[in-house]
């Protein structure tokens, strides 16, 4: 999986970057960006990757006017530490809206949506007929992302009356 990191704070950065390493997914990181500025030449530039992780406070402005400069084609997470942008991130459509700090199991739940979503583009292509798009995450196998809560398991049946042998 192919991720760009837009983010100013180094520690977050390098925190995003530990998160990233302990998925079960091969992921490679194309850049680390930290303006807004930068953030809009880059996408200009090159390919879309498949995973955009957006701070929203940036060295030079509010990553909302990304948005409203270039037409970003890859799934986005916002992480920030703020509350107050997330109806803003969400009606632009992002896949997920995480607080800093973020733990592993919040990070595992946004990227198995970008996963999920890929893997339904993938099929919906292979079904229309068509080749599936490079960001295909079929290519790297089902998720392997442990989940948050397991299923409560039932719990034992108790003996039908009249089977239940006498001590």
């Amino acid at each position: 999986m192919k991720v760009l990191i837009i983010e100013d704070e180094p520690f977050a950065q390098q925190e995003l970057k530990r998160l990233l390493g302990k998925l079960s997914i091969e992921i490679e990181i194309l850049d680390m960006i930290d303006t807004v500025e930068d953030s809009v030449d880059w996408l200009k530039s090159n390919p879309a990757p498949d995973l955009i992780f957006l701070d929203i406070q940036l060295s030079d402005g509010l990553s909302f006017e990304i948005f409203k400069q270039v037409k970003i084609e890859a799934p986005v997470i916002f992480t920030t530490a703020y509350e107050r942008y997330a109806i803003q991130g969400f009606e632009l459509d992002v896949v997920d809206y995480m607080l800093k700090p973020i733990s592993f199991e919040r990070f595992i739940k946004g990227v198995n949506k970008v996963v999920e979503r890929m893997q339904l583009d993938g099929a919906a292509a292979k079904q229309e007929g068509e080749k599936p798009r490079p960001a295909d995450a079929s290519r790297y196998g089902t998720p392997r992302f442990p989940r948050r809560h397991a299923a409560p398991k039932a719990p034992p049946k108790s003996p039908r009356p009249g089977n239940a042998r006498d001590p």
